[in-house]
């Protein structure tokens, strides 16, 4: 019931856990850049279950009704 974008799905998470540093360390680079390129094209992530109020940030809900109705299929992210 995890979404898509839990960071134990990532792969240089992954390779990292089993011991395999070099192939982590690439993993990590080629996601990092595809998120610089994202910010460059203006697809900032937006948050989803949260808002700003003021100086916090307060759930926004509908959270445990998505997870329930299952989960979108997300941008590439890793």
């Amino acid at each position: 019931k995890l979404p898509p974008t839990d960071s134990r799905f990532r792969p240089d998470q992954r390779a990292l856990e089993e011991g395999d540093v070099q192939s982590a360390e690439e993993d990590k680079l080629r996601v990092e850049e595809m998120q610089r390129e994202r910010r460059r094209r203006g697809m900032d992530a937006k948050p989803k279950w949260f808002k700003k109020n003021g100086e916090e940030w307060v759930y926004a809900g509908g959270y445990w009704e998505q997870r329930e109705k299952g989960w979108e299929d997300p941008a590439k992210l890793w």
